[in-house]
């Protein structure tokens, strides 16, 4: 059975391919793979599988919460007050260092768990085709030659290349930011098409907005567009300007401490005194400038922090972000911002000469935005959801019927609803500024 792994290895991607070459290739069809070859391609395909966790071993969290120069600075004081046999203060500093690190760590680790728990609540099926039969398999059971078959709210399991469509509309604002469904149809798109144009492709990670369809899996797991971005956000995030600024503090005590250090030591020899007596005054000097209760401090703070942004159901992963969210004034974002809601909302009406349009206008555009049943549509949606807060929606449709519709067309571009209102008929019609007006 040809891989995976034997489709990454061509010069030419999948979407410029035939589906009907690329089923070969796979040694699939129409009628899906049989079990028996999915089952032989399951345990490359999840061994390709995207981690959902994402998530730093225990261990390493918990070495990462003593991995700051001021720490490190302290268990440094700590040591030298045990080579000094000052074991108080060792015991001390050494104590305040494990309650603050574990502190962390503690808060950290919980946030962990509780996304853990979060994405154990949720198990996603996929339709497939497997001997000629619609079967449903967990999304990490889809592999490579699978033909799936998606609807209105499905989420696409994998990366595929669509082979019918029936009015099918994908939502890609996950990987484009775009909030606007994209039209899918079977057909071949050049090599270097870029991932928002690519037509004939539906991506892992994105939905169905409208419409249905079946397409032939080409990649799954760490394969697909999805599963790349991922993996590049499993890479070691930058450090935070609170981090940074701790980090900067760290270093310019030790070298303060330093530069202290050696002066001190210069100043006794000078004086003549004992050599040994004026290295140890030296190292009590660096133990007694180091800021023993800092960390204890900034790690209760930023628990607090994180427990304050709970209440409001958010979760906290790393501490070290709660200073620079506290101290943000504006959060500004791209289309490709994780803050946006990816829909659209009609904020106001305009007449075609840019003046306020009246009432009747958004009434009709209610009419023709609830009544049409050609897909679902964002922007009927938005129009629906606006004439119904200001009370238009339900009047709107009192006593009115659909006689018919003329589906959106490219030559056209509007979309027109016959309706029956009263002892006239009206033509509400949906479309562009310069179409909506024609007949």
């Amino acid at each position: 059975m040809t891989s995976q792994s034997g489709l990454d290895k061509q010069s030419t991607p999948p979407w410029a391919i035939p589906a009907d070459e690329l089923a070969r290739q796979l040694d699939s069809g129409p009628q899906g793979l049989t079990a028996s070859a999915a089952a032989a391609a399951l345990p490359a395909a999840q061994a390709r599988a995207v981690d959902p966790r994402g998530r730093t071993s225990v261990w390493r969290l918990l070495l990462r919460q003593f991995s700051s120069p001021i720490v490190l600075i302290l268990i440094a004081a700590t040591l030298i007050s045990g080579v000094l046999g000052d074991w108080l203060d060792a015991s001390i500093i050494l104590t305040i260092v494990l309650l603050s690190g574990l502190l962390d760590f503690a808060q950290e680790r919980g946030a962990q768990i509780s996304m853990d728990k979060l994405r154990g609540t949720i198990r996603l099926m996929a339709n497939v085709l497997r001997d000629g039969r619609v079967v449903e398999v967990p999304f990490g059971e889809v592999v490579p030659g699978d033909v799936i078959q998606v609807g209105v709210g499905d989420i696409i399991p994998a990366d595929a290349v669509v082979l019918t469509t029936s009015d099918l509309q994908l939502d890609q604002s996950t990987l484009t930011g775009e909030a606007f469904p994209v039209v899918k149809s079977a057909g071949v798109c050049a090599s270097g098409t870029a991932l928002a144009a690519r037509s004939n492709m539906v991506f892992s990670g994105t939905h169905v907005a409208s419409g249905s369809g079946t397409a032939l899996v080409v990649a799954t797991g760490r394969d697909t567009e999805f599963g790349r971005v991922q993996q590049s956000l499993k890479q070691a995030p930058k450090p935070t300007g609170f981090e940074r600024g701790m980090t900067g503090f760290g270093l310019m005590l030790s070298r303060i401490m330093m530069v202290l250090v050696v002066i001190i030591l210069i100043v006794n020899l000078l004086l003549k005194r004992p050599i040994v007596d004026s290295a140890l005054f030296s190292l009590s000097l660096a133990v007694g400038l180091t800021p023993q209760l800092l960390p204890a401090i900034v790690g209760i703070s930023l628990a607090q922090g994180a427990q304050v942004i709970a209440k409001h159901k958010v979760i906290v992963q790393r501490l070290n972000a709660i200073e620079d969210f506290g101290a943000m004034t504006a959060l500004c974002t791209d289309k490709t911002g994780t803050m946006t809601v990816g829909s659209i909302e009609l904020t106001s009406c305009l007449g075609l000469d840019g003046t306020a349009a009246p009432p009747e206008l958004l009434r009709t555009a209610a009419l023709n935005a609830t009544l049409q049943r050609g897909f679902v549509n964002p922007m009927d949606e938005a129009i629906a959801r606006a004439a119904k807060s200001a009370s238009v929606g339900v009047t709107a449709l009192r006593g009115v019927a659909a006689l018919g519709e003329v589906p959106y067309d490219f030559d056209r571009k509007r979309l027109s609803v016959l309706v029956a209102s009263g002892p006239g008929n009206g033509d509400p019609a949906g479309g562009t500024a310069d179409s909506s007006g024609g007949g």
